[in-house]
């Protein structure tokens, strides 16, 4: 009995370093300079051209090579293609940047996540009618702390994306965070996770107070500056100074049209400017690939520690501006603003890094970063479904034409009646 409890345990212990030999073994022979290229470029121009996205820049990092592609165009008008140097807005990969400004200042003791949102700003309440902890509660609630606009744990509803003002005044980002006074919460503060890309603007703001310099700057000075990011903007001037800045685009009556709205107001969550270049050193601070001051290494690492107080939403917690898988096997975030989307996804055990950035609010850059992936790691494509953008636009352009068709009809028709 002994000797086939022995065999057994054998056994199971050979096919467990087996199977982690093999991992190992996977990770250290995926070499981006012999990937399946031509897969690759079929799928994303297939792609661009099924979501009418003008040009996406795209960098794959690995412990030792870094691969650029670029596809389409940078501005079409102007015939300028994509490059790596491209400078694009990241969209909420921006939130990033944000938590570890947070995080810097909580290291240095200047805030704590603990602390009451109202200790940085006391005009800023909100209301909640409903249940905590089986208490009826219906008035207003001003507990909500630091960690809970962090970690998207605020009970700030979604839809509060649709109260951020245009402008690119110096007080855009207060006119902001006061969109907020008086919203009803969906749920009591860190009884949940909901995404509310407001949330971030809210950290903007403190950043500002308790630094005393305009976000923009304290960003540029302790985060761009000291990683080496030197082709990071936060002022979109500065970008457009550059000649590299790609034109952004929405969908409009069924193509993509050029659009350039500015929210100031909205840097912190959804505006900064980077390339394929930047994002390759980013990826590599995130992963621990390159040396960076010990203080920056500690709060990069607290960076991906998700929130594990609620519940994870699907595979994923969310940490200071990552999504979390909940067994480690990656750590990523989506970007996306009315112009521009992107998609960063690292995946540190295997030291593997991809990011995509596109100049058109669509759903190519998120399915491109995946499925790339998923063709360098021998795995299967998933099938391309358009995005909601792109649908509602068809349904409103077929509304449109359709009335416009019917009302030259009526006044046709009224035409005829009257001379008859």
């Amino acid at each position: 009995m002994k000797k086939i409890i022995s065999i057994s345990l054998a056994i199971i212990i050979l096919m467990f370093l087996f199977v982690n030999a093999s991992q190992i073994f996977a990770a250290e022979n995926i070499d981006l300079k012999n990937i399946k290229q031509n897969e690759i470029d079929s799928l994303v121009n297939d792609i661009l051209r099924k979501s009418k996205t003008p040009g996406a820049s795209i960098v794959l990092i690995n412990e030792n090579q870094t691969e650029y592609l670029a596809y389409g165009y940078a501005n079409k008008t102007k015939n300028t293609e994509m490059a790596k140097n491209t400078l694009l807005e990241i969209g909420s990969m921006s939130k990033a940047f944000t938590g570890l400004g947070i995080l810097l200042l909580e290291d240095q003791g200047k805030i704590s996540l603990n602390d009451p949102i109202e200790k940085y700003i006391p005009w800023l309440y909100f209301n909640y009618k409903g249940t905590h902890k089986g208490k009826s509660i219906n008035g207003t609630v001003n507990d909500l702390t630091v960690g809970n606009f962090l970690y998207q744990t605020s009970g700030i509803p979604f839809k509060s994306i649709g109260y951020i003002p245009e402008g690119v005044s110096d007080s855009s980002l207060e006119e902001t965070i006061r969109t907020l006074v008086g919203t009803d919460l969906d749920f009591y503060p860190g009884d949940r996770y909901q995404y509310a890309t407001i949330n971030y603007d809210v950290l903007g703001y403190i950043i500002q107070l308790v630094s005393g310099q305009t976000y923009e700057d304290f960003i540029i000075e302790n985060i761009i500056v000291p990683l080496g990011l030197d082709n990071t903007y936060l002022f979109q001037d500065k970008a457009i100074e550059t000649g590299l800045l790609a034109q952004g685009h929405k969908m409009s009556f069924f193509q993509s049209q050029p659009y350039a709205p500015r929210y100031r107001g909205n840097t912190p969550a959804g505006y900064i400017i980077s390339n394929a270049i930047d994002m390759e050193r980013w990826m590599r601070i995130q992963m621990g690939l390159v040396e960076i001051p010990d203080q920056y290494e500690r709060i990069i690492k607290k960076s991906h520690i998700g929130d594990t107080t609620v519940i994870s939403h699907g595979s994923y917690y969310y940490a200071a501006g990552w999504d979390v898988n909940i067994r480690g096997e990656d750590i990523q975030h989506i970007g996306s603003n009315p112009n521009f989307s992107s998609m960063l996804i690292m995946q540190p055990e295997e030291n593997l890094g991809i990011c995509i950035l596109t100049n058109m609010n669509s759903n190519a850059a998120e399915y491109l970063a995946k499925n790339i992936l998923n063709i360098i790691q021998e795995k299967n494509v998933t099938r391309y479904t358009s995005d909601t953008y792109k649908s509602l636009d068809f349904t409103f352009s077929i509304i449109l034409s359709l009335s416009l068709v019917l009302g030259c009809l009526f006044f046709v028709l009224l035409i005829i009646a009257v001379i008859g």
